[in-house]
């Protein structure tokens, strides 16, 4: 029987408290929680005391690596899975783990970190970490601060992209205690290039210049981890962005060469040109919304592969005149980050297209969905979208229905089936939207397995 152990490194009650709790339940075989802390947390032992973990304390000494090494040394299972004390298991995760679990077999295991999220809990940013792992002396913890696992390539590894953990910070990171660590290592052995690089780069974001220097002593070995060499090019490119483009350029096509399909690269590349080469500009923000997100090993923010780079190919698009392209990039930006400025960017856009919109319903104004329906086309019509209600399919770029007996097959335009019952019929996976009158209503259509649904509660959406 394949056993698992939880390690976590705590020094947050709170946070810890929350961790456990969601992952209460049958997966974890041990919980070793080691409170690395200049003295002992009698909170930190009650918490887990409660869930039934076990407590450890272990004096801390400025170093991350010798702290998570102790906590590996008190676990007994085959396997490891680590977490930080200000990370969560939720619910539907929780869930494939334990389905994972009898059949570990490798020995390192990737699984998508969502280490920062947006307000609505929508990703912002996201990275793989290697999260479980075998038990065995050749994978132990390195480094001070930034710790790692052995490079995953040196062993039988794979890469799971549907198990995410997240990460809900609640406080800063202590910058003056991190600086001082790796200053510290860095006296140490200043050619190291991981040092080097974290170094620098918390030197960089904290507006201390003399990273700088010290990144491009990195950059130019060219030794290191791939990920964190494009991160230092991209760095150095933020750097010189306004003050000298042609370096910032070169650091770019650098990370570029390393990693094409980045989208941070081609949406910056995209800003640099948008003001000097219209179609340069516009070919790496196209192509920043063709690069898959969680596809590589490196930390990854969302915006840049879908809000962002759609957003500036709504505006150069309308500049160009292709205003069809630019309602396109304005929806896509939409969907992926709704935005006011967005929508009201969608009007202009309305004013120089002649839409023209086909709905399919009724004639008796008696009945209320009818007068509903004319109500939104007169008032459609004030962005010039021309709306028609129709019971035949004719030249519409788009066509709403309201009924399967409807001649949703026939139509080739963009079908959208506006639904306030809950169906099941197959036609709905025909069109290419379908707007529910409500949450519920899209989470029974959800579960049957129809996708691409929009809920609009107000029907003047």
């Amino acid at each position: 029987m394949t056993t698992l152990a939880l390690n976590v490194i705590s020094n947050q009650p709170f946070e810890l408290n929350r961790l456990l709790e969601s992952c209460t339940g049958n997966l974890f075989d041990e919980r070793i929680i080691v409170c690395a802390m200049n003295q002992e947390s009698e909170e930190i032992k009650e918490i887990c005391k409660k869930h039934n973990a076990q407590y450890f304390f272990f004096k801390w000494i400025k170093n991350f690596s010798a702290a998570r090494n102790f906590c590996l040394d008190q676990t007994t299972t085959e396997f490891v899975m680590w977490l930080d004390d200000d990370d969560i298991i939720k619910p539907e995760s929780y869930k494939k783990l334990l389905e994972l679990k009898p059949r570990l077999e490798k020995e390192i295991y990737l699984l998508p970190y969502i280490y920062s999220h947006h307000a609505d809990d929508s990703i912002e940013s996201i990275l793989p970490r290697e999260r479980i792992f075998k038990r065995t002396p050749a994978i132990r913890w390195i480094g001070a601060i930034h710790e790692i696992l052995p490079a995953c390539h040196n062993f039988n590894w794979t890469k799971i992209d549907d198990i995410p953990i997240d990460h809900y910070r609640r406080h800063c990171a202590d910058v003056d205690r991190n600086l001082e660590i790796l200053e510290s290592e860095y006296n140490k052995n200043p050619t190291d290039p991981r040092t080097q690089f974290y170094y620098s780069r918390d030197l960089i974001g904290n507006g201390v210049e003399k990273g700088i220097p010290i990144m491009q002593d990195y950059v130019k070995s060219g030794l290191g981890a791939l990920d964190d060499r494009v991160a230092a090019c991209i760095t150095l490119a933020k750097h010189y962005f306004d003050t000298e483009q042609k370096t910032a350029e070169l650091y770019l096509n650098q990370a570029m060469s390393l990693v094409p399909g980045y989208a941070e690269i081609h949406y910056l590349l995209g800003m640099m040109y948008k003001k000097t080469n219209v179609d340069k500009a516009i070919l790496h923000f196209e192509k920043a919304t063709q690069c898959g997100i969680n596809q590589t090993l490196f930390t990854q923010v969302a915006s840049y592969y879908s809000f962002l780079p759609n957003s500036e190919l709504s505006v150069l698009y309308f500049a160009k005149g292709e205003f069809k392209k630019a309602l396109q990039a304005n929806v896509r930006s939409y969907q992926a980050q709704a935005n006011i400025g967005l929508a009201s960017d969608r009007k202009l856009i309305f004013q120089k297209l002649s839409l023209k919109v086909g709905w399919f319903t009724g004639n008796d104004i008696t009945y209320p969905v009818t007068r509903i329906h004319y109500n939104i086309s007169a008032e459609l019509k004030k962005f010039n979208i021309q709306v028609e209600i129709t019971n035949t399919i004719s030249d519409y770029h788009a066509i709403v229905f309201t009924h399967f007996s409807q001649p949703i097959k026939e139509f080739k335009g963009y079908k959208i089936f506006h639904i306030c019952e809950d169906y099941s019929d197959p036609i709905l996976n025909e069109v290419d939207c379908i707007i529910s009158c409500s949450t519920k209503l899209k989470e029974k259509l959800e579960s049957k397995g129809f996708k691409n649904i929009t809920v609009i509660k107000d029907p003047y959406e």
